[in-house]
């Protein structure tokens, strides 16, 4: 039985009724760095032994050593426990089980325990590995929830910015099929009604108007450039002035923007007529003051009163009808 104790590649110790050391095997020696004492009572074997609360200088409380649990009859393991030897620190897991006699009493108490150092460094390593990772999961869900907040603060800013825009947004593929209407505008296009996705503009445009379209679209995907142009469109109610920009993108599609100008198309009407207006009066006041000039020195000529009422009176007659 000895021999076979010591071949046991765990440290084996074992005490008696009272819990005096009985028996230690080799591996138990080396990790407790003392030969058997057996005159050691139970309150002082973790004075004897160096046996100390893990991660303290506490020495390891006598009654819940698993050895001394065990001449209770019970059965038990901890892993609270580590030997100080020679300026090292040995953690421990131990097991105590009773050994009973034929009438059931307590005789012996055996522990078995073996050093876990390497596994007390592997649960420390796993343990800042998980507060590593725990850590990133709370800076990545931060990042994303700011990132999410940012997004939506975007697209609500793109929102507000594409709802503030007066123009008529239509997405359209680059054979002239309406894919989707963004934004309806302010204003309401002679074809309202049939603006909508699948519908092609040669079936609701007018001809000329539509392949108007269609040459500044495959400019502006040739390109890559913003087109810009404007278009009359006449119906049997009104007059449709429009100013419409293209910008189309890598996949063949583009955005086209479409303006109602017909109050600043009028406004300009309104100028030039204006400006027609004041250039007939600037051009009456000048005639008049010339031929007003050429009357007055005409009549300065008093002997030829004749003559100067013959040419003066087709003159006056002039200025009056003007």
């Amino acid at each position: 039985m000895t021999q076979f104790l010591e071949a046991v590649p765990v440290g084996i110790g074992v005490v008696d009724a009272t819990g005096r050391p009985y028996y230690f095997n080799q591996r138990a020696i080396q990790l407790l760095g003392k030969e058997i004492d057996p005159f050691v009572t139970p309150d002082r074997l973790a004075e004897v032994y160096q046996v100390y609360l893990a991660g303290t200088n506490r020495p390891y409380s006598t009654e819940k050593m698993a050895i001394i649990r065990a001449l209770s009859g019970e059965c038990t393991r901890i892993d609270d426990m580590e030997i100080h030897q020679n300026n090292k620190t040995i953690p421990l897991e131990m097991w105590g089980t009773p050994v009973f006699d034929e009438r059931g009493n307590v005789t012996y108490a055996i522990a078995t325990f073996q050093d876990i150092t390497e596994r007390k460094q592997a649960e420390q390593l796993l343990a800042e590995y998980n507060q590593t990772l725990e850590r990133q999961v709370v800076e990545r869900t931060l990042e994303l929830e700011r990132e999410q907040a940012a997004l939506q603060q975007s697209e609500a800013t793109n929102r507000a910015m594409i709802n503030a825009i007066p123009d008529l947004l239509i997405q359209m593929s680059q054979d002239g099929t309406y894919l989707k209407v963004v934004r309806s505008g302010n204003f309401q296009p002679f074809n309202a009604q049939q603006l909508k996705a699948g519908v092609n503009i040669y079936s609701i445009l007018p001809p000329s108007i539509a392949r108007e379209r269609m040459e500044y679209v495959q400019k502006a995907l040739q390109t890559g450039e913003l087109q810009v142009y404007e278009q009359k469109i006449v119906d049997e109610e009104r007059v449709y002035d429009q100013e419409v920009r293209i910008v189309g993108n890598s996949d063949g599609e583009v955005l086209v923007m479409i303006r109602n100008i017909r109050d600043r198309k009028q406004a300009e009407e309104a100028s030039i007529l204006e400006e027609r207006n004041r250039m007939a009066r600037e051009i009456h006041d000048t005639l008049a003051q010339a031929f007003t000039s050429i009357i007055v020195h005409l009549q300065r000529f008093a002997g030829l009163r004749g003559t100067v009422a013959a040419v003066s009176e087709p003159v006056t007659q002039m200025l009056r009808i003007n």
